[in-house]
């Protein structure tokens, strides 16, 4: 598996169990309180070119989690 920056492997962390998660819900397990939703999009941006040549992929859906 490829190296993930800390922030990367708290937010693959709370994704883990496979389940729908709010950004609001990803945006608790950054690090700093003044990360918005496109900081958080980037994260999850860099995440996917490292996962994709390892077949896997993190989907995002439009409103909110059941």
């Amino acid at each position: 598996m490829p190296d993930f920056t800390p922030q990367e492997t708290r937010i693959l962390s709370v994704l883990g169990d496979g389940r729908p998660h709010s950004r609001d819900e990803l945006l608790k397990c950054m690090s700093d309180e003044l990360v918005d939703k496109k900081c958080l999009m980037v994260h999850i941006c860099y995440i996917r070119k490292k996962l994709k040549p390892h077949d896997q992929y993190i989907h995002c859906i439009e409103g909110n989690p059941p």
